[in-house]
C-alpha cells in the first residue's frame, strides 16, 4: 500500500527555448518579427491550409508539413518523457508546442538562407570528419564502412542524403553566433507544469513478497510446452554460421624477421632515457604555518634533535615518501636534491601551504638498465615494426592467390598461413556452448563481415582500421529458430515458477486490498495475509523513479485514500494506497 502525503511545489520547470540565432543585427530583427507574426496570426490551420505541403517559406526555402509534424512529434515525446503524463497532440498544441516547432524550423531556414547568401558552407573534409568521428559508425574506436552502410540502410537513408544533412547542420553551427535561449515556454504550458512537477509525495507499500509463494507444485511437460509456445519469441536459438577465415596480423611475421645487432644497439642508445631510472630520495617533512616555530625546529634538528621530538601544535611531521626531482615543485626539488647525503636537512622553505623543513632519509642513485636486460624487448619492438611494413606484401600475395582461383584452404597452405575454421558462430563471437572463439578475439570487423556475407562466398580482402587484413567465407548458415523444451527446460521452468509465485502474490494482495477498501484496519489485514510494510520516501513527481509502477501509483491516488489497484513490484505485489 502507498500512503502518500502531498507537499507544495518546490521546483520550477522551464522548457528549453530556441537556441539558434544568427549573428547579424538584421538577421535577429527579422527572426523576432517573424516570431511575433506567428503569435498574432496563429497557426491553427497549418496542417490543413496552404498550398501543397508547404507551411512556411523563407526566400526559396520551404518548411514542409511533414518536417513540422516530425519535429512536433519529437518535442511531444520529449515532453511526455519529462512529465510522465499522457499528453495528447491537442494538449500540446494548446500549450504552444506546435508553434515552437514551427519557429524552430523557420529559424533553421533563415540561417540556411543567410548562409547561402554569404556563400558559407561546410567543406567536404568537415563533413567527412564529423561522420567518421560519430561513435555509432565505429568499430574498435575507428570508422567502419560496413557498419556505416548498414546503419544507413536500416534507417532508409543513402550516403549522399545523410552527408548533405550533416553539411547543413555544420553550416548552421558555423553561422549561428550567440547561442542563447529565445524567450521561455508559453505561460499556458509553464504554469501547470510547474505545479505538477514540483509536487512531492511520500507513502508506504503493503507488500506480498513473491518469495513467500515460491513453493509451487511442479509443472508437467504439457504445461511447460504451452508456456514455451506462448513465449516462443523469448526463447530463440540465434542465427549461427560456420565460417572459414584467414587473418593477417604482423605477429605472423615477427619470428621470421632477423634484426641486425647494430640496429638494436642504435635503438637502445636513441631511447636511453626511457631505460633510465632517475635518482630517488625518501624524504620526511616538518610543516607549519608559523615561520618562527619552523626555524626553531630546524635549529633543534641541526643540534642533533630527533625529528619526532620537535613536533608540537605548531609543527607537524609527515612522510613525503619516495620522490624524484621531476615530480616535485621547483621550490622543493632544488633544495631536496641539492642537499648532501642521508640525514641532510633543508633550511625552512615557504610555500602556499606554509613553511617546510625537509629531511633526507635515504638516497637511491640513478640507474640505467643495461642493453642486455632489454635486448629482447627492443628486438621484439623492431621486428614488429618491420613485420607491419611487410604485412601489405603478404596481403597482396593472398589476394593474388585467391584472384587466381585458389580456395582459402589452398591459399593458406601455399603461403603457410593459419586457417581459422569455426562452426556455429553467433554474432557475439560465441560457439554453441557459449565459449568465445579465441582466434577471433579483437577481430570484431570479421564478425560483422561474416554476418553480412551470403553463404558460400568469400569476402574480398578487407583491411581493419588498425592495419590488419582478413578474408572470411561463410560456409553454412543456421537460421534462428525457437528452442525446444529440452533445450530451454531450465530457463523455462525457472521463469514459469517465478510467474506462478508472482500470480499467487498478486492474488493475495488483491484479497487484502478488497478488505482494506471494505474498511478493515491496516494492521489486521497485514496480519491476516502476512504482508510487509515498506515506506516510500518523499519523491517529486518529476523524479526519475527506480520503480515506475509504484511512482505512478503514488501520484495517481488521492492523498489519504487507498488506491484502487494492485501493482506488481520487483519483489512481489503490493496494494496501491495513498
Amino acid at each position: 500500500m502507498v500512503r502518500a502525503t502531498a507537499f507544495p511545489p518546490t521546483e520550477v520547470f522551464m522548457l528549453s527555448g530556441l537556441r539558434n540565432i544568427a549573428r547579424s543585427i538584421f538577421f535577429k530583427i527579422f527572426l523576432a518579427l517573424l516570431v511575433l507574426s506567428f503569435a498574432v496570426w496563429g497557426i491553427g490551420d497549418i496542417f490543413t491550409g496552404g498550398a501543397g505541403d508547404r507551411v512556411a517559406e523563407v526566400g526559396d526555402l520551404e518548411v514542409t508539413g511533414a518536417e513540422l509534424d516530425q519535429d512536433f512529434r519529437r518535442s511531444l515525446q520529449q515532453l511526455q518523457q519529462q512529465t510522465r503524463e499522457p499528453l495528447t497532440r491537442a494538449d500540446a498544441i494548446r500549450m504552444g508546442l506546435l508553434e515552437q516547432s514551427l519557429q524552430r524550423l523557420v529559424a533553421r531556414r533563415i540561417i540556411d538562407a543567410e548562409a547561402r547568401s554569404l556563400g558559407i558552407t561546410a567543406s567536404d573534409e568537415t563533413v567527412a570528419r564529423v561522420i567518421t568521428e560519430q561513435p555509432e559508425f565505429q568499430v574498435d574506436g575507428a570508422f567502419n564502412r560496413q557498419r556505416f552502410d548498414a546503419i544507413l540502410r536500416q534507417n532508409g537513408l543513402n550516403e549522399a542524403v545523410f552527408a548533405e544533412s550533416i553539411r547543413a547542420e555544420r553550416t548552421r553551427e558555423s553561422l549561428a553566433g550567440s547561442i542563447r535561449p529565445v524567450g521561455g515556454p508559453p505561460e499556458a504550458l509553464a504554469e501547470p507544469l510547474t505545479a505538477r512537477l514540483g509536487e512531492t509525495r511520500s507513502g508506504e507499500l503493503l507488500l506480498a513478497p513473491a518469495a513467500r509463494y515460491a513453493d509451487v507444485a511442479p509443472a508437467d511437460d504439457a504445461e511447460l510446452e504451452a508456456f514455451l509456445a506462448d513465449r516462443a519469441a523469448d526463447f530463440q536459438a540465434p542465427e549461427r554460421r560456420d565460417v572459414t577465415a584467414v587473418l593477417l596480423d604482423a605477429q605472423l611475421l615477427v619470428d621470421e624477421i632477423t634484426v641486425d645487432e647494430d640496429e638494436l644497439r642504435a635503438r637502445y642508445e636513441a631511447a636511453l632515457q626511457s631505460y633510465s631510472v632517475p635518482e630517488r630520495r625518501r624524504v620526511r617533512q616538518l610543516r607549519g604555518d608559523d615561520e618562527a616555530a619552523l626555524r626553531a625546529a630546524y635549529d633543534a634538528l641541526q643540534g642533533g634533535a630527533d625529528p619526532a621530538t620537535v613536533v608540537d601544535e605548531d609543527v607537524a611531521l609527515s612522510a613525503l615518501g619516495e620522490v624524484t626531482e621531476a615530480n616535485l615543485p621547483g621550490a622543493f626539488a632544488t633544495p631536496i636534491f641539492s642537499a648532501g647525503g642521508v640525514g641532510s636537512i633543508t633550511p625552512p622553505i615557504e610555500s602556499a601551504l606554509g613553511w617546510h623543513v625537509f629531511i633526507v632519509d635515504e638516497i637511491m642513485p640513478a640507474e640505467v638498465e643495461p642493453f642486455e636486460a632489454v635486448r629482447d624487448e627492443i628486438r621484439t619492438e623492431v621486428a614488429r615494426e618491420q613485420a607491419a611494413e611487410q604485412l601489405p606484401d603478404l596481403a597482396v600475395a593472398l589476394d593474388d592467390a585467391l584472384g587466381g582461383g585458389s580456395t582459402l584452404e589452398e591459399a593458406a597452405s601455399d603461403l603457410d598461413l593459419p586457417l581459422v575454421q569455426v562452426a556455429g558462430l553467433d554474432r557475439q563471437g560465441l560457439t554453441p556452448t557459449g565459449e568465445p572463439v579465441t582466434a577471433l578475439t579483437g577481430w570484431e570487423t570479421v564478425l560483422v563481415e561474416a554476418f553480412d556475407a551470403p553463404a558460400g562466398e568469400a569476402s574480398l580482402l578487407e583491411q581493419t582500421p588498425d592495419g590488419r587484413y582478413f578474408v572470411v567465407r561463410v560456409d553454412e548458415v543456421t537460421e534462428p529458430r525457437p528452442l525446444t523444451l529440452d533445450e530451454a527446460r531450465a530457463d523455462v521452468l525457472a521463469i514459469w515458477r517465478a510467474e506462478q509465485a508472482l500470480e499467487r502474490a498478486e492474488a493475495a494482495a488483491g484479497e487484502a486490498l478488497a478488505e482494506l477498501q471494505g474498511g478493515m484496519a491496516v494492521d489486521q489485514v497485514m496480519a491476516a495475509h502476512g504482508l510487509e510494510r515498506q515506506p516510500v520516501a518523499p519523491r517529486a513527481r518529476s523524479a526519475r523513479p527506480l520503480d515506475p509502477a509504484v511512482h505512478e501509483a503514488l501520484f495517481a491516488a488521492t492523498p489519504g485514500t487507498t488506491a484502487e489497484e494492485v501493482v506488481a513490484t520487483a519483489d512481489g505485489a503490493a496494494e496501491r494506497a495513498s
